[in-house]
């Protein structure tokens, strides 16, 4: 299954392939993956242009013009690749958007073979599967940059199972690192804990 730093890389390679880019063409291969998808998806992608994009978690969010985001899971075998010239159709491919200005046209492909992986598109600034996360995501994220920093790419792999829960390291990291990290965790808890109060 995707990681959180694995998803956070995903993020940053789609940056250049389709940030302030127009969706000229959208395959949709099946209406379902996890849960169903959207109706009509590929025509409601088809013509939009995506703005920056974010990640909350393990979810990629994709804003469109319109007021529309899309929010992508790659599940436990999803991937995104990116192709510079039109890629055959693979029978896990089941979603290929064409980006279009800014250059040379480029494919960006979801496959997910075991179609664990999830797409939707919601208005508004939250998902309602979202709402509920209060800092932990954030949080999770912000000491994952700490740890992962690329420095550390060397010297072995943190990831996460879930929410809060950290996994031990191959290799050893600085101490410091361990100690920054775990101060800002206990200071972001009390936080959230407080405000459940108020």
């Amino acid at each position: 299954m995707p990681e959180l730093p694995e998803v956070e890389t995903v993020r940053r390679a789609l940056v250049p392939a389709m940030e302030g880019r127009r969706i000229g063409h959208a395959y949709v291969g099946r209406p379902d993956l996890r849960w169903p998808l959207p109706p009509r998806l590929a025509e409601r992608l088809t013509g939009r242009r995506v703005g920056p994009l974010d990640r909350r978690g393990k979810f990629l969010l994709l804003p469109l013009d319109g007021d529309e985001t899309m929010l992508m899971h790659l599940g436990m075998s999803g991937s995104v690749r990116i192709y510079n010239d039109r890629p055959e159709t693979g029978v896990h491919d089941h979603m290929i958007l064409e980006m279009r200005d800014g250059g040379h046209p480029q494919w960006v492909v979801f496959n997910d073979p075991r179609r664990f992986g999830w797409i939707d598109l919601f208005e508004g600034d939250i998902h309602p599967m979202l709402a509920g996360m209060g800092l932990g995501i954030p949080l999770i994220s912000l000491i994952t940059h700490i740890i992962c920093a690329r420095t550390l790419s060397e010297d072995g792999h943190v990831f996460w199972d879930r929410v809060d829960s950290l996994q031990y390291l191959t290799q050893p990291v600085g101490a410091w690192r361990w100690i920054f990290a775990l101060v800002i965790y206990i200071v972001c808890r009390a936080l959230e804990l407080a405000m459940n109060y108020l």
